[in-house]
């Protein structure tokens, strides 16, 4: 049914269909009268195979819902039914054009209009996600315009039909629920669980083709487009169009994070953050050199002397908790809570992390004080004191705020006792308009020595000169460069990367920038393909190294070494960095969990699990410890007390593919092949992109005898994995169906090119490898690769294979 006559046949008495005005890839769209009430209206016919598949009571109930939505950006459905076996939806006929016509005319828009128009896409966005409808096809063809204004069309109707037809993504029927040009990767990778962070996303591409000319992406295909819009990182805004603001370049590019929980968190928010960008002079003073505002230098030195004082007074007030209430043990226990900032401005979110951070290294530095680590305290952000104290075990916690004004930043910090909920200890520290900032912070060191206790002369110097620069702008990227390092994800890791170099090239002498760069580098090949992971460790290697002849005494340098020399394949070598590290720092959480890993490595499996154990009592709420312990139990053959630590990794974070994976290898080599096919199903939905994610999911399929599917996944694995990880990937599958010489062939290859996947995979005692542990050729593999090799007695869990 597909001709105007044949459509007016069915409407008859309702609408007058005059002709044909456009085709998407779900509908056919027809200029119309609405008879009854003498206007023009837009109706969209769904497609008949479409219409076909799904039933239309869902269709047109999941439809009603974003009927309901009134809000000057949104274009209303006016009507929609069945008729005659065809679906429709009835909008209001628009006499101007679509933002997809403008674009095909202008190409990119001025910079002011572009910002204008998302602003007020992203504020009907917001009251579609306040009324819970996403609309999960954010393009420039749904956005009307109508004079001056944005109008979206088509919400709900994406959801209406995946609903319908139970697909989120690109179904059999040939039907792309989403453009790929605009999709999230969480769309791209077929991911059921879709929320309104996918059109922040969306919003995102559209802003970027807007000023660009062109989307994020492009490919020969629509495959590669969404392959891109999952693997790979968009170049920056400015690359297509110099002088654009950087604050705006940063707002965009957050908004295309990989990751939902990188990106803004709600429309709103992002409304906020681009209200000042909307009038011609995009309220900013155009620079290309800093993605975030940047702080008048009289000003960062002030908020940096908020992190010194914020130290010294946090110190005082633990003095009075351990030497005011020494009875109780648990006041020992202390978690810096993230500092929220209340102020409207988001670009300062890093000063408030910094400064937490700051106070919780130097809390670290005080004798007889436990100090919870940094994720675990994140993890606990916006929880009731006596919740978070509960979930972290401490005894007192210390929370913060940080609000910046246009003549002031003022920072209040509370110390307050978990078991009673009383303050212990309140402090606020204003910055003036005036004053000088060297003689304050001389004034507040040697008035809180005098009267803190547990801090000697030498202590507060150590305190003063923590820093290790003494220039306050450099100091200001390297905050920077952390908060962008602890958030993880390819984009904000090479944003962490542009921070490191800014701050090291005012300050070459600068050894904690060095050392941070270095360490960002060692993690850097695990979150993006940036180059070739061995020119990346070994690139970190050389910095960890200089970072150490400016300052030995810097123990991220050393870790960064040891973790370089680790990815090396160098595990014994990197042993005496790891030690050092900790000696500088014993309560370094991150220093304890990559330490308890190169142990497992080497085969030294009591110290490791020690090590793994310690790092959670530091850091109690990071599923990567967890993970990381996991994984040290299952090398060491203690394959029952690895399962519940996997399970607790998996419940800090059900998407780490890493801790289903290794929950998964546990339940298999415990003879529990459901459980185990169910561990690694989860780990291939969290990310079926990850090398480790597709070749378990072959071993989900062979553990539970079904071996047509598991060979499907097999030759998926040969077509899909690329690069680093391919021999590593291409063996683990191999080994599941019983194809031990190819397994060794592949380790063979990785070994040649060094993969940086061999240095996470302990070839000598994991379970998966442990049919190959008689062969010759891998006790050489391991030998090079650094590895012990162990002789535990697993029962290997594939059924037996059915010959052809």
């Amino acid at each position: 049914m597909n001709t105007v006559g044949d459509l007016n046949a069915s409407l008859v008495g309702r609408y007058l269909v005059e002709k044909e005005i456009g085709q998407g890839g779900m509908a056919t769209v027809y200029l119309a009268e609405d008879v009854k009430h003498h206007r023009k209206v837009a109706i969209k016919v769904l497609r008949e195979d479409l219409a076909a598949s799904m039933g239309s009571a869902r269709f047109l109930r999941e439809i009603e819902i974003a009927a309901r939505l009134q809000h000057p950006n949104i274009l209303p459905l006016l009507d929609s039914g069945d008729a005659d076996g065809f679906l429709y939806y009835v909008m209001p006929y628009v006499t101007g054009q679509s933002l997809r016509e403008r674009l095909g005319r202008e190409g990119e828009l001025p910079i002011h209009e572009a910002v204008r128009l998302i602003t007020e896409v992203v504020d009907a966005l917001a009251h579609a996600h306040e009324h819970g409808v996403v609309h999960r096809d954010i393009k420039p063809d749904n956005v009307m315009l109508s004079g001056r204004h944005a109008l979206v069309a088509d919400f709900g109707v994406a959801k209406a039909i995946s609903e319908a037809t139970g697909r989120s993504t690109v179904t059999t029927l040939g039907v792309a629920v989403g453009t790929p040009a605009y999709m999230s990767p969480e769309q791209a990778a077929a991911d059921p669980h879709i929320d309104h962070r996918s059109d922040i996303y969306a919003v995102g591409a559209m802003a970027y083709e807007l000023l660009t000319g062109r989307p994020p992406f492009v490919g020969a295909t629509p495959q590669q487009v969404l392959a891109a819009h999952v693997t790979e990182a968009p170049d920056a805004v400015g690359k297509h169009r110099p002088g654009i603001p950087a604050p705006l370049e940063a707002l965009i590019m957050r908004c295309l994070a990989k990751r939902p929980a990188d990106r803004w968190q709600t429309a709103g928010e992002l409304h906020t953050a681009l209200e000042p960008f909307g009038t011609p002079s995009s309220g900013i003073t155009p620079t290309q050199t800093q993605p975030v505002r940047a702080l008048h230098p009289f000003w960062r030195a002030r908020v940096i002397a908020a992190g010194v004082a914020l130290f010294l007074l946090a110190a005082f007030g633990v003095w009075r908790l351990v030497f005011g209430h020494a009875g109780a043990s648990s006041a020992r226990t202390i978690a810096v809570l993230p500092f929220d900032n209340v102020a409207r401005d988001t670009a300062f979110d890093y000063l408030a992390d910094g400064i937490a951070n700051d106070v919780r290294s130097g809390l670290m530095k005080l004798p007889g004080l436990s100090v919870k680590a940094r994720t675990s305290s994140d993890a606990a952000k916006g929880k009731p004191v006596h919740d978070a104290g509960a979930l972290l075990n401490v005894g007192v916690v210390l929370q913060g705020t940080f609000r910046r004004t246009a003549d002031k930043t003022t920072v209040t910090v509370d110390l307050v006792n978990v078991s009673d909920e009383s303050a212990l200890w309140s402090g606020k520290f204003d910055l003036p308009a005036d004053g000088n900032f060297t003689a304050a912070q001389d004034s507040i060191t040697a008035a809180v020595a005098k009267a803190l206790h547990l801090v000697t002369a030498s202590s507060v110097g150590a305190a003063q000169a923590q820093r290790g620069t003494k220039n306050t702008e450099a100091y200001d990227l390297y905050l920077k460069g952390q908060f962008f390092f602890a958030k993880r994800g390819g984009d904000n890791l090479l944003r962490a990367v542009d921070y490191y170099k800014n701050a090291i090239a005012l300050d070459p002498g600068f050894a904690r920038a060095h050392a941070g760069l270095a360490m960002l580098y060692t993690v850097l090949p695990s979150w993006t393909s940036v180059g070739a992971a061995d020119s990346i460790i070994r690139i970190a290697d050389r910095i960890a190294r200089h970072a150490l002849a400016i300052d030995s005494t810097v123990s991220d340098a050393h870790l960064a070494l040891a973790s370089a020399l680790t990815a090396e394949l160098r595990p014994i070598e990197a042993e005496p960095e790891y030690v050092a590290a900790i000696a500088l720092d014993p309560r370094n959480a991150t220093a304890r969990q990559w330490h308890g890993a190169n142990l497992a490595v080497i085969g030294r499996f009591d110290e490791a699990i020690r090590e793994g154990r310690l790092s959670i009592e530091l850091d109690p709420l990071s599923a990567v410890a967890s993970n990381d312990l996991a994984y040290s139990l299952l090398s060491a053959g203690r394959l029952e007390e690895a399962v519940p630590v996997a399970q607790r990794a998996v419940e800090l974070d059900r998407n780490f593919v890493y801790s289903n994976v290794y929950l998964g290898i546990a339940f298999a080599f415990t003879q529990r092949p459901d459980s185990a096919r169910a561990s690694f199903e989860r780990a291939f939905r969290s990310d079926s992109t990850a090398p480790f994610a597709r070749a378990y999911h072959v071993w989900g399929y062979a553990v539970t005898g079904q071996w047509a599917e598991a060979e499907r996944e097999l030759h998926e694995v040969e077509r899909t994995v690329k690069g680093d990880s391919h021999e590593v990937a291409l063996a683990i599958v191999n080994m599941a169906m019983g194809n031990n010489d190819a397994a060794i062939d592949a380790l063979e290859r990785g070994l040649r090119q060094r993969s940086f996947y061999l240095a996470v995979t302990n070839l000598g005692c994991e379970p998966t490898f442990a049919p190959l542990r008689g062969e010759p050729r891998m006790a050489a593999i391991a030998k090079e690769a650094g590895q012990t090799v162990c002789t535990w007695p697993y029962k290997w869990p594939m059924p037996v294979r059915p010959k052809h």
